[in-house]
């Protein structure tokens, strides 16, 4: 058994077939403890939403990443 635990990040529309390839590898390895980290706010179409519901009903936990995938600027002299 293995006792991996994956955390993918970046999940939005534009890595979609990469999230599919890298689940596919370690489910090779028998990595099954996996959570999704996937960006909403984006493009997301039906059969995106749907993919996504289906590794899920996989066993894949699916977390929010954050609502904007993009940094502010600090300005302060703490953050310097």
């Amino acid at each position: 058994m293995n006792s991996a635990i994956v955390s993918v990040h970046d999940v939005m529309p534009s890595t979609m077939k990469e999230i599919a390839e890298l689940l596919q590898l370690c489910s090779g390895y028998g990595i099954k403890r996996i959570t999704l980290l996937v960006v909403p706010g984006l493009d997301w179409t039906v059969p995106m939403l749907d993919q996504l519901r289906y590794w899920q009903d996989l066993g894949y936990e699916i977390a929010a990443h954050g609502w904007s995938h993009k940094c502010g600027q600090k300005s302060d002299w703490y953050h310097r």
